[in-house]
């Protein structure tokens, strides 16, 4: 037994330790002490230790932040996954507002990059998209004007949309973004989040921060940045350029072009010539609920080769093909379907899964590091103009703009 001064030390530092206020109380676990080693003999925490402290407390925050966004604005993110490859779709749904990102979006499409790493060994592709005629057009201007308009708002909306993209870009995963119509803004960064791009004729991607007197903050300068290199991206970030699908192609931000209606089709014909199998051909009825994009005008300008080969053709039979191949295009979409997971893989005979996991997990890793790093400094960037004088007032002017379209 220890001396009697020895054990009220000891009952005094125990007192001491269990005391909410000392630092090391919560939410470490309680240090216990080696006793050959004296009363004073506490072992510190280590880093592995406050590592995992650390990153508790940063999940904790993050899974705060996706629940009180959840509750901001409208529209909805499907998850869908095709009746018989292994491929999955994203597909945001606001229409009324271009597929503008609200908070309840981001909210869900963190819920779907859980869903997909959930049932990653099932799949080997998946496609971001938009319903019906546009792509997104970044971050919902009511959303913003209402609730987040100051630094620290911003700050959280910045991390929640890092660390989905993040997680999404890092699945292993071969991932596509299917862009019709506009992508501007946070629209524009999330095209970024991708390894591959197709585009059509009619789109128009472009990124508008400086106009909003804000910068990137959904990573999209960081993703921007490795994919053309520092000079084009601040061409496009300080210039505000348009980019329509031909013009992304000829910068090297896009890798196909096709007809307005097209995108989703050419990334599904994309990835089964990946994966070694045949392009399904059922021909399904779509459904309201399929939100389906309305049939766009045939246009055979540039002479730019089409998913369908039409051009060069005469101008009947050219109508005819496209006429055709639209139905195809639409087809399509009736191909996914909500489930709860991936089905109807028992006859895939294309390449192995655990090959293109594998292929994409290696093309990766290697970025982890300098993209934690980018990805801090661009939300510290991010969070000095959000919610500024300029950008508050850019806000304003876009929503007066929004309103007045809507009166007329």
């Amino acid at each position: 037994m220890g001396r009697p001064e020895q054990t009220a030390t000891r009952r005094a530092e125990d007192a001491h330790f269990q005391s909410s206020s000392h630092p090391l109380a919560s939410p470490l676990p309680r240090l216990h002490r080696q006793h050959q080693l004296g009363p004073r003999a506490l072992q510190p925490p280590t880093n592995a230790q406050l590592a995992a402290t650390s990153t508790m407390s940063a999940r904790a925050a993050l899974a705060a932040t996706r629940e009180s966004f959840r509750k901001l604005g409208r529209g909805q993110v499907h998850l869908k996954y095709h009746r018989h490859l292994p491929v999955a779709l994203v597909q945001l749904d606001n229409p009324a507002k271009h597929n503008a990102l609200s908070g309840r979006m981001m909210a869900e499409l963190a819920d779907c990059v859980d869903q997909l790493d959930q049932h990653q060994e099932k799949l080997a592709a998946v496609i971001l998209t938009g319903t019906g005629s546009s792509f997104c057009t970044g971050f919902d201007l009511d959303v913003a004007s209402e609730h987040v308009f100051d630094p620290t708002s911003g700050r959280a909306m910045a991390t929640l949309m890092h660390d989905s993209l993040t997680r999404l870009r890092e699945l292993p995963l071969v991932s596509f973004a299917a862009v019709e119509g506009y992508a501007i803004g946070g629209g524009a960064e999330l095209t970024t989040t991708t390894d591959f791009r197709i585009v059509t004729h009619s789109t128009q991607i472009r990124f508008v921060q400086l106009k909003m007197g804000a910068a990137p903050g959904w990573g999209g300068g960081y993703r921007l940045t490795r994919l053309l290199g520092p000079t084009k991206s601040l061409q496009l970030f300080l210039s505000c350029k348009k980019l329509d699908g031909d013009a992304a192609v000829r910068w090297g931000l896009a890798q196909t072009v096709c007809p307005a209606g097209h995108a989703l089709h050419t990334a599904l014909d994309t990835i089964t010539s990946y994966l070694g199998v045949p392009l399904p051909t059922e021909h399904h009825h779509p459904t309201s609920s399929d939100r389906v994009p309305a049939r766009p005008p045939v246009s055979l300008a540039h002479g730019s080769r089409t998913s369908s080969g039409a051009a060069g053709l005469d101008t009947s039979t050219a109508s005819s093909v496209e006429d055709e191949a639209g139905d195809a295009a639409r087809g399509v979409w009736g191909q996914f379907v909500a489930m709860t997971e991936p089905v109807g893989l028992e006859a895939y005979d294309g390449h192995s899964l655990k090959s293109v996991r594998a292929i994409k997990a290696a093309v990766v890793a290697g970025d982890r590091t300098v993209r934690e790093m980018a990805l801090e400094v661009e939300r510290d960037a991010f969070v000095t103009c959000w919610g500024s004088e300029e950008n508050l007032k850019a806000l304003e002017r876009a929503a007066a703009t929004a309103a007045g379209k809507k009166r007329k």
